[in-house]
C-alpha cells in the first residue's frame, strides 16, 4: 500500500527502540500493536509491508525513518547500527482522537541480517514512536539564542512563541522575559543583523482589528528590546501581518495557538 498524502505532526515524541525475541517474526509483532491499539480506541492510518513500503525492503527504516543523524546513541549496535541491514520490514501507523491531545502512534519492525551483530541477527528489531500533540502556547519551550541564529540563517525567519499578551492586547506579559532575553542575546551575539519584528495573529475578530493589534504587539516587542535592553531602534522594524500568514488551519485552537506568534525576520 502505497502512501498517498502526508501530515506534519508537532507535539511530545516519545521514540522506544527494542529486540523482540527470535521466535516472534516482524509481521506479528506489528499485528500485535495493530490489535491493541484499536481496542484503545486508535484507527489505523497506513499499513504496508516489505517493498510496499520502500521500494527496497529494509530501507525505511535506516533511510527515512531512523536515518543515520537521528539515532539514538546510548547503546551499539543496538542503537546505531540495529536497522541498517534489517528485511521483511513491517509497518504501520495510527492516530486517536478524543476529548484530550490527539495521538499518533508509528510502529516499525523488521528483522535483524547482519551476522556480525550477534544482539539482533534473525531478531525482530521495532522502532516506535509515539507523538502527543500540544498547543505550542502551552507546552512550547522557549528558543534560545543559538537556535534563533541558526534558523535565521537556514530560513530568513524564526518563530516565537514565548513572548506572551493578554487578549486584544498588545502588554508584553512579565512571562515573556526568557525570551526576550534570548532575543537580546541573538542580537548582541551579531552586531551587524538587522530583523523585521513581526506580529502575526489567528483569524478570530475583525481583519482590521488583528492587523492593528499584530501591529501594536510588534511595536511592543521593539519598545521591550530598544528601552529596556539597549538594542539600537535602527537594527528594529515592527511590522504587523496579522491573519495573512498562518502555519496552521484557525479552525481548531491548537491551530490558531500556533498562528499567534512572533518572528524575527532578517532584513
Amino acid at each position: 500500500m502505497r502512501p498517498t498524502n502526508s501530515q506534519r505532526v508537532e507535539g511530545e515524541m516519545t521514540r522506544i527502540l527494542y529486540v523482540a525475541p527470535r521466535q516472534h517474526s516482524p509481521l506479528e509483532v506489528v499485528r500485535n500493536y495493530e490489535r491493541e491499539l484499536m481496542r484503545i480506541g486508535f484507527q489505523t492510518l497506513f499499513r504496508c509491508a516489505r517493498e510496499e513500503c520502500t521500494e527496497n525492503d529494509g530501507t525505511l527504516g535506516y533511510l527515512y525513518l531512523y536515518p543515520p543523524e537521528g539515532r539514538l546513541r546510548n547503546t551499539a549496535p543496538l542503537s546505531l547500527k540495529a536497522l541498517s541491514y534489517a528485511t521483511e520490514q513491517q509497518y504501520m501507523a495510527a492516530k486517536r482522537t478524543g476529548s484530550g491531545p490527539d495521538m499518533y502512534v508509528s510502529v516499525y519492525a523488521a528483522k535483524g541480517n547482519f551476522e556480525k551483530h550477534k544482539e539482533t541477527f534473525e531478531h525482530p528489531v521495532i522502532l516506535v514512536d509515539i507523538v502527543e500533540t500540544v498547543p505550542m502556547e502551552s507546552k512550547m519551550v522557549t528558543v534560545d539564542a543559538g537556535t534563533m541564529a541558526k534558523e535565521v540563517a537556514a530560513t530568513g525567519h524564526v518563530a516565537l512563541y514565548g513572548i506572551y499578551f493578554d487578549t486584544n492586547k498588545a502588554d508584553v506579559k512579565p512571562e515573556s522575559a526568557q525570551a526576550i532575553a534570548e532575543i537580546v542575546k541573538f542580537l548582541k551575539t551579531d552586531s551587524k543583523i538587522t530583523v523585521y519584528v513581526v506580529g502575526h495573529t489567528d483569524n478570530v475578530g475583525g481583519y482590521e482589528h488583528n492587523m492593528g493589534l499584530s501591529q501594536r504587539r510588534a511595536e511592543a516587542v521593539v519598545k521591550e528590546l530598544t528601552t529596556k535592553h539597549g538594542i539600537p531602534a535602527g537594527r528594529l522594524k515592527a511590522v504587523g501581518t496579522g491573519p495573512l500568514a498562518p502555519v496552521a488551519p484557525n479552525d481548531t485552537e491548537d491551530g490558531r495557538s500556533k498562528n499567534r506568534r512572533v518572528e524575527l525576520v532578517k532584513q
